[in-house]
């Protein structure tokens, strides 16, 4: 999920501002649905609107259920079991903080 969220921004062309106009936010982000609009860079507020985060959590709903999905259809032999569900857990912590951090630079 976090990586769709890296990946899906997408900056807004120049053109679609208004004419002598500050932009209130200069790119858009989340994949399959748009979560996020984030703001021109001295306008950061420093925190994400709450209006945004249901769709980052219907996002993360989404790359659950594939993830379920996908997992379901990988082999079920495994051998040292305990240290892939640990280094599972240390991946997940590490990538969530890091996509936490993406997103308080984003709107800073």
């Amino acid at each position: 999920m976090w990586t769709t969220l890296f990946l899906s921004y997408s900056p807004i062309p120049e053109y679609e501002y208004v004419e002598n106009s500050i932009p209130t936010f200069v790119a858009i982000g989340g994949f399959p649905f748009i979560a996020f609009h984030y703001p021109s860079p001295p306008m950061g507020s420093d925190v994400v609107s709450q209006s945004m985060w249901p769709l980052f959590y219907l996002n993360e709903f989404f790359w659950l259920i594939i993830g379920t999905i996908l997992t379901k259809l990988l082999p079920q032999k495994i051998k040292n079991y305990s240290q892939i569900r640990l280094f599972c857990i240390v991946m997940t912590l590490i990538i969530s903080l890091s996509g936490l951090g993406y997103l308080v630079l984003r709107f800073d």
